[in-house]
């Protein structure tokens, strides 16, 4: 069993607000053919995990903001990392 508890704070490092500041990917910031690369370093996470994770916020993104069929985020593996894209 859980118990619950009251007032604990939220570590500053993820409180984010739904007013665009804050966020970690730019997606609400992003111009069609606009990208972002997340540098990657392959010792700590692999790409792919790291690909995975931008492709779920960037679904994410779309479903909270009702962005599901104007908005469109293609996501690559690059050499640097992993590049993002704005492509609709």
């Amino acid at each position: 069993m859980f118990s619950i508890e009251k007032n604990v704070p939220l570590p500053e490092e993820l409180r984010t607000t739904h007013g665009g500041q804050n966020r970690k990917y730019p997606f609400a910031d992003m111009k069609v053919k606009d990208s972002f690369l997340v540098p990657v370093n392959r010792t700590k996470t692999p790409a792919s995990q790291i690909k995975h994770t931008v492709d779920a916020a960037a679904r994410l993104f779309r479903l909270r903001y009702k962005h599901t069929g104007a908005w469109q985020f293609v996501t690559k593996v690059e050499a640097k990392g992993v590049r993002c894209w704005r492509t609709k």
